[in-house]
Formats: C-alpha cells, sequence, structure tokens
C-alpha cells in the first residue's frame, strides 16, 4: 500500500492522491516536481523532488533521518530527525572539503 499526500495547487489542497497516481500527472505534465506537497497530518509543505525521489541513492546516515523527517507526525521527532540529518550533512561535507585539500595539497598552505 502506497503512502498517501496531498497537493498544494492554486492556493489549496487537493487529495489525498496515491504515489502512482502522482507520478501519473508528472509524466503527463500536470504538476512539477516543485509542486507542494504533505503528508497526512503533517506541519509543512515540501516540494515533491524531497518526497517522491528515491532515497535509496543516499548514503544511510542521510537517508535515514530524512524519511524519519517526512513520514513522522511528531513534531519534537520530526526536529530530532532534522537535526540528525543536517548533523551528518555536516560531517560528510566536512570530510569532503578535507579530503580535496588534502588531494591539493592546499592543506599544507594553511599552515604555513
Amino acid at each position: 500500500m502506497n503512502a498517501q499526500l496531498y497537493l498544494w495547487e492554486n492556493e489549496k489542497h487537493h487529495g489525498p492522491y496515491d504515489e502512482e497516481k502522482i507520478l501519473e500527472k508528472l509524466d503527463l505534465g500536470k504538476i512539477s516536481w516543485g509542486t507542494l506537497a504533505a503528508y497526512p497530518k503533517a506541519k509543512s509543505w515540501l516540494p515533491l523532488f524531497f518526497i517522491l525521489k528515491d532515497l535509496r541513492s543516499l548514503p544511510t546516515p542521510l537517508a535515514y533521518p530524512l524519511h524519519s523527517y517526512l513520514k513522522e507526525e511528531d513534531p519534537r521527532i520530526r526536529l530530532w530527525s532534522m537535526i540528525d540529518f543536517c548533523e551528518m550533512l555536516c560531517r560528510m561535507l566536512t570530510f569532503a572539503f578535507l579530503a580535496d585539500l588534502e588531494k591539493t595539497d592546499a592543506i599544507d598552505q594553511i599552515h604555513g
């Protein structure tokens, strides 16, 4: 069973739609990936590309808290999940930045 989503179009919400129906509307050009959508009882609207894109392409430390954030109804757990996501993203970007500096020997120029 697919999750139900609401769409925000023309200043009001429509739905609920299942994910297959939304993908069909995307294929027909009736809506875009930027159309705002939300799960039932969600507190915020997000673009469809955040909700429907395959999270399996993300590393697990990023995909799991983002998935939890998108599906969770309790605002405290949503906040916790978003903090986890941001923390892991910052760590991964820092590692990538330092690796790039090391690769280009720029890290030696920083220290003198």
